[in-house]
């Protein structure tokens, strides 16, 4: 892929909205770029929305979206574009940005180096990560049989929703809680009744074994070994903020402030919140994308033809309502959770 070729937008993210984003923009002809640490058609899709997920992405990918892997250490708007530059030298520019990144509070400082997106994640993969070690237990002949242990470790709900979601695809799920109101909660009940295990305590530190497994310590005095490690909310620290870096105008809590449409203080910047951990947040997401990306190939299109209030305006409106009406009213419906 040519670093210095030129987008109609650059998508930041590759979650529900983000993919749905890109699949509308692709879909009404314009040039995407989706940079995302871990997403793309040959990316493990996260759960819980695997199925949607992954199809949304190959449709994005096959109306001509293109995506390139590697963290975004920095992205400006300077006049009329924008210049993005991910980990690795990758350096791509565009007319618009769309930001699809959820709040995210930083890493525990007991987490080994290096471990973030290797055997630690914010929620559940495709599957769970294997170390050599699980590679080791499985006996000859029971290839594909899931062996690893998966631990969820967070305050309450989120983390037993994330265990939930890794039963079946580890050969044992721990979700390690600090609230004592949530041991006896619905999702703690149903873990136990996969065969999970459910344990109040605190981690307070962790080491990687040379298997690369990791090992943790609690409170309580418990090792818990760990192939995956689940810290639900969490993401990994950026140098700086995108919303710092774009010059946005952001809240009490540092989300950028936009219209019903995602539009921020930056004319050339929108932004959604790609939350799709929750039971309706991928139906949420991808919709909140769709509406999105239907704003700004309208954006594209007024200001290709002189703006909203000349006749050549109000017809590229007009033609943009029509052209993707339907395919907007389908998407949610196509991209939640029932669909997969």
């Amino acid at each position: 892929m040519d670093s210095e070729r030129h987008y109609d937008v650059l998508v930041v993210g590759a979650g529900a909205a983000g993919a749905s984003a890109a699949r509308l923009l692709a879909g009404s002809g314009r040039r995407v770029l989706v940079a995302s640490p871990d997403g793309g058609p040959d990316a493990p899709p996260a759960l819980p929305h695997a199925g949607p997920l992954a199809r949304t992405v190959r449709e994005a990918a096959g109306d001509g979206a293109e995506f390139v892997r590697g963290e975004v250490l920095d992205i400006r708007t300077s006049g009329a574009h924008a210049r993005l530059r991910i980990r690795g030298g990758g350096s791509f520019t565009g007319d618009r940005v769309l930001l699809t990144v959820g709040h995210t509070p930083g890493l525990p400082s007991w987490l080994p180096a290096g471990a973030w997106g290797r055997c630690a994640f914010d929620r559940p993969r495709g599957g769970t990560r294997r170390s050599r070690a699980a590679a080791a237990r499985v006996p000859a002949g029971a290839r594909g049989r899931p062996r690893d242990v998966c631990v969820s470790v967070g305050r309450g709900v989120e983390a037993l929703e994330s265990a939930l979601l890794s039963v079946g695809h580890a050969g044992r799920v721990t979700a390690v809680i600090s609230d004592p109101d949530a041991l006896d909660c619905e999702q703690a009940w149903r873990l136990r009744q996969s065969g999970g295990n459910v344990v109040r305590d605190l981690v307070v530190a962790a080491m990687e074994l040379p298997s690369g497994t990791l090992k943790l310590l609690t409170t309580e005095g418990r090792e818990l070994l760990a192939d995956t490690l689940l810290l639900p909310g969490a993401g990994a620290p950026v140098r700086r903020p995108l919303t710092s870096l774009l010059a946005l105008s952001v809240d009490a809590r540092g989300n950028p402030r936009t219209s019903g449409s995602g539009r921020t203080s930056n004319p050339r910047v929108w932004h959604v919140r790609d939350d799709a951990g929750a039971a309706d947040g991928f139906s949420r997401a991808a919709a909140d994308g769709l509406v999105a990306a239907r704003s700004i190939v309208e954006d594209i299109l007024l200001s290709s033809s002189g703006g909203a209030a000349t006749g050549a305006g109000m017809a590229a409106r007009r033609g943009l309502r029509r052209s993707l009406g339907s395919r907007t009213a389908a998407g949610p419906a196509r991209l939640g959770p029932a669909a997969g």
